[in-house]
């Protein structure tokens, strides 16, 4: 049985390869949400994948957060 992924979340996804990971996973017709602790950084790089991508902002570091 092969089970495939239908939502992928990129803890870390504001800069460097979360971006470059969570467009490459859209590219392939998966849902995918980023996250990042920076809302301003989040954003812009929410904003360069388009609207098919979501966001989360929080850090992941403060359990209460998450």
């Amino acid at each position: 049985m092969t089970k495939t992924i239908e939502h992928t979340v990129i803890i870390g996804g504001s800069s460097g390869i979360g971006p470059a990971t969570a467009r490459k996973l859209l590219g392939l017709g998966m849902k995918v949400t980023i996250t990042g602790r920076n809302e301003d950084k989040l954003k812009s790089a929410w904003k360069s994948l388009g609207s098919a991508a979501g966001k989360a902002a929080f850090d992941a570091a403060k359990p209460d957060e998450v």
